[in-house]
């Protein structure tokens, strides 16, 4: 079934609420913190968000498509980092910091969680469900009733439990660990913002109403075996199904109930951060690195540094990106990678 897509300011609002959210968990919570366990839905809610964002389009020619998403993801990314390793190596040279170890560095351009910086596998993730876009819009576009939607998104999420379940306790390589195990995690809830983005009220209802189903008996089970259903976290890495569920569930239920909190969110401060994530996220990383796990630091001054400060930079450089641009518009097409 295919339809016109229209821009919605509550993707942008909710892309605002996962970085939030992301933001949040870098504080350096404690896993116990109850808040901590329950904004675990924030990458997976950026997933879901990608799937409402090209829900409908045409994503053209595979290759194509591969190119140009992956030069929107791993250019800025890789800027950055070469910047901040650079900075981090000249400190460390006059005696102001501890060097970044290399096997970090190493891990970090190849995306990791262990051994790198720790901040930058969530573009694996992307890149992951990059490759996956073209043929689950394709597949999406091919179904025209609703619990077909839900029954291929439960599908994708009872295989990620199985590879889990069969894989993860044979201790496989970097390949299988970091990249085959997220396939189908992040796919199902990317198929699901997909789905979801075209069908009415009613249907997003009953859909949160199958996960909650859903939800309840993994939460008991997980209850009876760590003491609390609020452990979501444990599940993050790969992206078990207790996780994955959760994630869907959240962020369905954001994405239905988006006419009681547009109102209200829908403010042009907000609307920025939401389109200028990925920067937002890299200017984070600066003071994220250092203080993640640090006690010395108040969260309320983490979350000043990890949050607002980038927020000042971000803006000062869009300002000057939209400044060069003007003054050079043939500049134009490496400038968008300053962007967003």
């Amino acid at each position: 079934m295919e339809w016109v897509q229209k821009r919605e300011p509550a993707i942008d609002l909710m892309r605002f609420i996962g970085l939030l959210m992301i933001v949040f968990a870098h504080l350096g919570l404690p896993n116990e913190n109850v808040f901590f366990q329950i904004r675990t839905f924030d990458v997976p809610l950026m997933i879901f968000v990608s799937g409402l964002s090209y829900s409908g389009r045409d994503t053209g020619p595979y290759p194509a498509f591969v190119w140009k998403r992956a030069k929107r993801l791993l250019i800025p990314l890789y800027l950055f980092l070469a910047g901040f390793f650079l900075v981090h190596w000249a400190c460390a040279a006059l005696g102001w910091s501890a060097p970044i170890p290399p096997e970090k560095i190493w891990g970090s351009l190849k995306l990791r969680l262990n051994p790198s910086i720790n901040f930058v596998w969530i573009f694996r993730v992307f890149l992951i469900v990059m490759l996956l876009t073209p043929p689950l819009v394709a597949l999406e576009k091919r179904i025209d009733k609703w619990w077909l939607a839900v029954l291929v998104f439960a599908a994708m999420l009872a295989g990620q439990h199985g590879l889990i379940a069969w894989l993860k306790p044979l201790k496989p390589g970097h390949f299988v660990s970091d990249w085959l195990l997220y396939v189908l995690g992040y796919g199902s809830v990317f198929f699901l913002g997909l789905a979801l983005r075209r069908f009415d009220f009613k249907r997003g209802v009953a859909t949160l109403a199958v996960l909650l189903a859903a939800f309840i008996p993994f939460a008991f089970s997980v209850a009876a075996a760590k003491g609390s259903w609020l452990n979501m976290q444990a599940y993050k890495y790969p992206p078990g199904a207790y996780f994955i569920l959760w994630g869907a569930l959240c962020s369905t239920a954001v994405w239905i109930s988006r006419k009681a909190w547009l109102p209200v969110l829908n403010l042009r401060p907000l609307l920025f951060i939401g389109q200028n994530t990925i920067w937002m996220y890299l200017w984070h990383i600066v003071f994220g690195y250092p203080w993640y796990r640090s006690d010395a630091v108040p969260y309320f001054w983490k979350f000043v540094f990890f949050f607002f400060v980038p927020l000042v930079i971000v803006v000062l450089q869009h300002l000057l990106v939209c400044r060069l641009e003007g003054k050079h518009p043939e500049w134009k097409k490496y400038l968008v990678y300053f962007k967003g």
